[in-house]
């Protein structure tokens, strides 16, 4: 847990220290922030395997914390749900001879509030649960723990959503996340029913299960995978130093030979086996070297016809001069003699 904890703070201390150079450097200037953030390719690769490590982390983290948050919600539904149904089996058996029906007002009524009082309380004691019994109007007549109502912490009502689904809808239980102040419980609402099938009360058994179970699983989860991650880190960042290695060899030779190419000399051309991204440009790096070996023999070639052109030239002109030269002195001495 230690480890885990230091990582991430590690982690989150880095990223601050970061982000607070990259602001003090740019000095918030837009400008300088985008020319900033122009990664080179070392630090591209870099960045993306971490970034799909991080967010791989955050992705799985969260749907597992939701995924145990919804299994824990389902488990204690369905634990609460399998203790309602022993707990109203009870009271219907033992309520069925203390409950009369009054013709007139068409309503039920329970005999001795004593004796169901102490049948609630013993159930509940039995069972470790709070069992709270409301009349068909919805008020509460009997309750395993009378404080939180007497001191009007609870409203004697029963919850709204409850009575309208289980006295209108005639629903066979209704599942309701209640709150009691800052505390979150889940509640949940059945009829009591006679042998005829006629509800003449509902049941209500809140959870007030704590969720101390649910945290310390995630809380370990979320070490597990944070050491997990810490791992997965070095071996991410192993990965892009041999890939950022590989790829910047390679183009750092290419660069090499480029600077090199002259063409008073012979260029040699790179030797790569590997059929790839990198080979093509290698490829394509020869083939401009064989047509600057072609443009160089050409230009030798036509730097020598010009040379030896400019000689012929020469040699005209001065035979040309020579020749006019020996006529002017053959038509001085012609008219002299």
């Amino acid at each position: 847990t230690l480890f885990a904890y230091l990582f991430s703070a590690f982690l989150f201390l880095v990223a601050m220290f970061r982000l607070a150079a990259i602001l003090i450097n740019t000095r918030l200037q837009w400008s300088k922030l985008k020319l900033y953030l122009q990664f080179n390719i070392r630090l591209q690769i870099h960045t993306t395997i971490i970034f799909i490590s991080l967010f791989s982390f955050i992705v799985i983290g969260v749907a597992t914390i939701i995924f145990f948050i919804n299994r824990y919600d389902r488990n204690n539904q369905e634990q609460l749900s399998r203790s309602k149904e022993i707990v109203t089996r009870e009271i219907q058996s033992t309520l069925e001879s203390h409950v009369t029906y009054n013709d007139s007002t068409q309503t039920f009524s329970l005999g001795s509030k004593e004796y169901v009082s102490n049948l609630i309380e013993n159930v509940a004691e039995i069972h470790g649960n709070d069992i709270n019994l409301y009349d068909l109007n919805g008020t509460l007549t009997i309750s395993s723990n009378p404080f939180v109502y007497n001191k009007g912490i609870l409203s004697e009502k029963m919850h709204p959503l409850a009575y309208y689904s289980l006295h209108n809808l005639n629903s066979i239980e209704y599942f309701n996340k209640e709150q009691l102040g800052r505390i979150s419980y889940l509640s949940i609402y059945c009829p009591v029913r006679n042998e005829q099938g006629d509800a003449y009360a509902y049941l209500n058994i809140p959870s007030f299960r704590t969720q101390d179970e649910l945290k310390e699983e995630i809380s370990k989860f979320l070490v597990t995978i944070i050491n997990l991650n810490a791992f997965i880190f070095l071996i991410a960042g192993t990965i892009a130093l041999f890939l950022t290695n590989r790829i910047t060899s390679s183009f750092t030779l290419i660069s090499e030979k480029m600077r090199a190419i002259n063409l008073g000399k012979t260029n040699e051309e790179i030797e790569w086996k590997r059929d790839d991204e990198i080979g093509g440009l290698v490829r394509e790096y020869n083939k401009m070297v064989k047509k600057l070996e072609e443009s160089a023999t050409a230009l030798a070639k036509s730097e020598r016809e010009d040379a030896w052109r400019e000689m012929a030239r020469q040699v005209a002109h001065e035979i040309k001069k020579s020749f006019n030269a020996n006529e002017i002195k053959y038509s001085i001495f012609t008219k002299s003699g």
